[in-house]
């Protein structure tokens, strides 16, 4: 699929998404409970379906510990990124999400749709395999990058790290490494659940701008200056650090493709929870919505520099 058609493709589901809410067809906070339907349905039958439909082989193992120290690697870079948009703020109730906003992207929703587009099964596999220690970042961290003054609990870490998504990726290591075929029933609803995941992510942002205040994200200039960090600063570093490192071209786009997207969709309502200032919950939520605007313009400028340089 061209880049320009991919764009498109995903654009007007977003548009689909954002229509129907403000439409009136659904609640306006229909939202909240669509995104639990795809964390505990259709998102873990992507992943696990990734690993069913892929043959164990001494060189896809090979590829874990790349995959792992790739990660690793560009999550410190984008820490150390958060670390200097927290700085240049003067607000530090909006400072406060910068770091955990910079190391965590929309990397189910609207990442999982461009890597099935763009790599099919073999990419999502191993973008489950380099997404897993973002995803304890995403849901295990919260507490220790939003909240102040919160010692490491493991009671609470692990409490976080439970959900379906998490869960699937032990799943499917379980299928992967048994090889276990299941009946053509079981497998024909995997394949139609897995079929969802893509179009309702993108729809899903959808549904979220249609609630944001948009006015407010695009009249102040530090929103701007946030997203000029998180959709081409940042991912132009882990590009920078990947081709340094020498990681395998397949490895370092996936990685890129993780950098280049928008904030994560959960920042605002971690936000809530774990922040002492409620303002630092409306501007995560500024920063997700203007975020995912802009990136529709900055990811097909990285897919088009990612397939040409690497």
């Amino acid at each position: 699929m061209s880049t320009i058609n991919l764009v498109i493709k995903l654009s007007l589901y977003i548009l689909a998404g954002f229509a129907i809410v403000r439409s009136g067809k659904v609640p306006r906070d229909f939202h909240k409970q669509f995104s639990a339907f795809l964390m505990v349905i259709p998102m873990p039958a992507l992943i696990i379906r990734s690993f069913y439909n892929t043959e164990l082989s001494a060189e896809i193992m090979a590829q874990f510990g790349p995959t792992t120290l790739c990660t690793t690697l560009a999550l410190i870079v984008l820490g150390l990124v958060g670390l200097f948009a927290k700085k240049i703020h003067k607000d530090p109730a909006e400072g406060q999400v910068c770091i955990y906003g910079m190391m965590t992207s929309n990397f189910n929703f609207f990442g999982m749709p461009i890597v099935e587009a763009l790599f099919g099964n073999e990419g999502i596999f191993y973008y489950t395999l380099l997404t897993v220690v973002a995803r304890v970042v995403y849901y295990g961290f919260p507490p220790y990058l939003l909240g102040e003054g919160h010692s490491l609990n493991v009671k609470e870490f692990i409490k976080q790290m439970i959900c379906a998504p998490v869960i699937a990726i032990f799943v499917g290591f379980a299928v992967y490494f048994t090889q276990i075929r299941f009946p053509e029933p079981i497998v024909g609803v995997m394949d139609g659940m897995a079929n969802m995941a893509s179009p309702m992510g993108m729809m899903l942002c959808g549904m979220t701008l249609a609630n944001a205040n948009l006015k407010v994200a695009f009249t102040r200039p530090m929103p701007f200056v946030m997203c000029f960090i998180r959709l081409l600063l940042a991912p132009a570093l882990v590009m920078a650090m990947t081709m340094v490192c020498g990681f395998a071209p397949l490895t370092s786009k996936l990685t890129i493709i993780y950098s280049m997207l928008p904030f994560g969709a959960l920042m605002p309502t971690f936000a809530t929870r774990y922040c002492k200032h409620e303002h630092s919950a409306i501007y995560g939520s500024v920063l997700v919505s203007l975020a995912t605007v802009l990136s529709i313009f900055t990811v097909p400028i990285w897919i088009f520099i990612f397939q040409n340089v690497i």
